[in-house]
């Protein structure tokens, strides 16, 4: 019997979800992308004309979430758990519920995303500006798509709702 990985072993996700996760890693690398020419090139939101729904410039978030005020020191070891809580969950449902285990996959990367970025400048790199008041990057979008589909397809999962005794 051979051992060796195989393309049509049972254990491999359908082609629909290696695609979800090219494309959740795509995302990932234009993010980081963006946060790069975001730093170096668009105008800081405090000296931007910010007149539309939407806008591009540069806000540096030193904490969390809606620019909460949490030191670095507690911010990665909060992102850290959290990571392997959903990695968890990825591994976990990886074969019995692969879209929840993609869901949690985004969530992990787009927290990764934002922690390296954090690691590395000390803030997050913000660059889309919605609504003149609330600034994002596409890590954040990960991150909230990943946590609404572990959420969606956890409900959806007829497994979790039978008594297992």
């Amino acid at each position: 019997m051979n051992s060796r990985f195989s393309l049509s072993s049972p254990a491999t996700p359908p082609r629909k979800l290696r695609a979800g996760g090219a494309v959740i890693f795509t995302i990932a690398l234009a993010d980081a992308a963006f946060k790069y020419y975001a730093i170096h090139h668009l105008p800081d939101e405090r000296t931007a004309e910010l007149q539309s729904v939407l806008a591009f410039a540069l806000h540096r978030n030193p904490g969390i979430a809606f620019d909460l005020p949490i030191p670095l020191a507690i911010v990665l070891p909060i992102t850290a758990i959290i990571c392997a809580a959903f990695t968890q969950i990825a591994y976990k449902h990886r074969s019995d519920n692969p879209r929840q285990a993609l869901a949690a996959l985004a969530a992990v990367i787009g927290a990764l995303g934002n922690g390296l970025d954090r690691l590395i400048n000390g803030f997050t790199t913000d660059y889309i500006i919605l609504l003149q008041t609330s600034a994002i990057n596409l890590s954040d979008v990960l991150i909230l798509v990943g946590i609404l589909g572990v959420l969606w397809y956890d409900k959806r999962n007829p497994s979790h709702r039978t008594a297992r005794y």
